[in-house]
């Protein structure tokens, strides 16, 4: 720091302090030139978080647009809709399909399967590099060809554990499974939303159960209840069977 005296641009700390609740910091300064003392005042600057657009531009970062744009995605795909068919579509990726491959294979197999369907989750996607994840997409199709209508049938059967009607399940699977791009992903989907007597929809893709009620916040702690149970009686089997 330039010394106010001689301005020499060399200078050690003698000591230094905090003042004002940490917000300055005070520092006493000796010129190494003509060996006189000063004070310094260092105070720290908040830089604002700034936000890259598309286009290359920047602007600051707001929380509230940030709330704002989530809200408007909500609208748009309804959160009750998504978390239920999470629920269905994970009953079957995350638990029938490692205990079924558990039961015809072993652990090998278990986690074979695992692999192919994190592989799939990884780069089985459409675009440029569609080539690259097909074989990874439709080896997780026939792995779980099988698990996935095992699934349907474990949630239509657990389907009273959250109210609803099995027959219903039954009906809607059988009805609505094949309305999905996904040749597996449909039928715990379908057997859920027949379970919940709800109508669950993507927009431009598909819709299961159309006609019924649109589903609350309600109807995912219902599909819990019914992903549980299902769960429950997949390890039984499995247990039953090993």
């Amino acid at each position: 720091m330039k010394c106010p005296f001689c301005g020499h641009l060399g200078d050690k700390v003698v000591d230094s302090r905090e003042s004002k609740e940490g917000e300055v910091i005070r520092r006493r300064r000796e010129c190494l030139d003509c060996g006189r003392r000063f004070t310094s005042y260092e105070r720290i600057d908040e830089i604002p978080y700034m936000v890259i657009k598309k286009d290359g531009t920047r602007e600051r970062f707001e929380r509230q647009k940030l709330v704002a744009g989530l809200l408007k995605a909500c609208e748009k795909r309804p959160v009750s809709i998504a978390a239920i068919e999470s629920v269905a579509e994970n009953a079957s990726d995350s638990v029938v399909a490692p205990l079924f491959y558990y039961v015809v294979g072993g652990v090998p197999a278990a986690l074979a399967y695992r692999a192919i369907n994190t592989l799939d989750a990884m780069i089985g996607y459409r675009g440029e590099t569609e080539w690259l994840g097909k074989a990874a997409a439709r080896l997780d199709d026939a792995a779980n060809f099988i698990p996935a209508r095992l699934t349907a049938l474990l949630l239509a059967v657990a389907s009273g554990a959250g109210g609803g009607s099995p027959a219903r399940a039954l009906a809607l699977w059988l009805r609505d499974a094949r309305k999905t791009e996904s040749p597996n992903a449909g039928r715990p989907m379908a057997a859920m939303a027949g379970a919940l007597g709800v109508e669950l929809s993507k927009r431009g893709a598909y819709v299961l159960g159309a006609g019924l009620r649109a589903p609350a916040a309600a109807d995912v702690r219902r599909a819990v209840r019914i992903f549980a149970v299902a769960v429950a009686l997949a390890a039984a089997a499995a247990l039953a069977v090993c």
